[in-house]
């Protein structure tokens, strides 16, 4: 709240920015309690307890003979009960008397004019919802090498090494969008592997755009939007910065610990978050589901741009990251891939931005 408080000295708001900004406060409360509880505790003394158990032994026996073989002698299993004596600890209920402590956090944040803070944001639906729809972390604006260099093993020709600057932080969705996020905003499940935890797929780029509109109206229906915000794809620079988180190598980390793909998928999606994240907490930014981006797909630059957003006009639009049926190639940061924006099926899937758009 101090913070908050802050920045309205240093900014000048309108009051409806203060209505939106309002809900965006860092607030904690911590309650502390005393409570009885009941405990078993040894009192020191030992009750004699008396049990009885099968006991397996072995005896000889023989086996008689006949017209065409001899008496033979063979082992049997045979079991017996057994009474067992043993020492058993007496106890005892105590109450006992504790201290409860609980911290219940709101983490929320200031945006546009009163400044950008870091950390997450549960997007919550008032009422609609228990729990986030979607969960984003927030990317800080800098300067990158998107592309790759010659020397990178499975390079394509068109992952040119250039300069990128973003001046503007953004939340990406710590995960790819998942079939129960996908079914509170559209209602339904186009999804081939189905589950709850599992990335929504068989989605056209037109179905992933309409996801964000329909997200951003219900946060913004629901007071939980600040103006000037809204949800969004990512574009194509913005996706590679984020899956980067400061590497410079074809991937974050090695393959088989961070992503699902083909050598290890069997050949289906698999729940978000259960490989390593990256530096960034961003997880399964390479497998599981190709990734729609906003861009047209088109050439890189040839020089340093900042805050690119791919090619004005095209037939194709990008994704990026790979998928579970992916070879280690296409499973790199620097990767670039491409569907017609009506194209679906059981590998393609997207992530949402939630970004100012002033």
């Amino acid at each position: 709240l101090e913070l908050f408080q802050y920045h309205l000295s240093q900014w000048p708001v309108d009051r409806e920015e203060l209505r939106a900004f309002e809900v965006f406060v860092r607030r904690a409360q911590t309650k502390e309690w005393d409570e009885t509880v009941i405990e078993n505790v040894p009192t020191g003394e030992v009750d004699r307890v008396e049990e009885t158990i099968q006991e397996t032994y072995s005896v000889e026996e023989v086996v008689p003979g006949g017209w065409f073989r001899k008496e033979s002698r063979v082992m049997v299993q045979r079991t017996r009960p057994k009474v067992v004596v043993r020492d058993v600890p007496r106890m005892a209920k105590v109450e006992k008397r504790v201290r409860r402590r609980e911290t219940a956090a709101e983490s929320m944040h200031l945006l546009n004019g009163l400044g950008e803070s870091k950390g997450r944001w549960d997007a919550k639906i008032g009422g609609l919802l228990a729990d986030p729809i979607v969960r984003g972390v927030w990317i800080e604006p800098g300067t990158f090498f998107m592309g790759s260099p010659d020397s990178e093993e499975g390079r394509s020709s068109d992952e040119s090494r250039h300069q990128v600057t973003l001046t503007k932080g953004l939340f990406l969705s710590e995960a790819p969008c998942t079939q129960s996020q996908w079914e509170a905003v559209m209602g339904s499940n186009p999804s081939n592997f189905k589950g709850a935890d599992r990335p929504v797929e068989q989605v056209t780029w037109d179905e992933a755009v309409e996801f964000c509109r329909k997200l951003t109206k219900m946060h913004q229906d629901a007071g939980a939007m600040p103006q000037g915000w809204a949800w969004r794809l990512p574009t194509e620079a913005e996706w590679e910065y984020a899956a980067r988180a400061g590497t410079t190598g074809p991937r974050h980390g090695e393959l088989e610990a961070i992503a699902w793909h083909s050598g290890n998928s069997g050949s289906e999606t698999h729940p978000v978050k259960q490989k390593a994240a990256n530096a960034w907490g961003l997880y399964d930014m390479i497998g599981n589901v190709w990734e729609w981006c906003s861009d047209w797909y088109g050439d890189y630059p040839t020089g340093a741009v900042t805050d690119p957003t791919g090619s004005n006009s095209g037939s194709s639009r990008v994704s990026r990251g790979g998928s579970w049926r992916s070879v280690a190639r296409y499973c790199r940061s620097a990767y670039r891939f491409r569907f017609e924006p009506g194209y679906r099926f059981h590998y393609l899937g997207f992530r949402p931005v939630l970004s100012s758009v002033r």
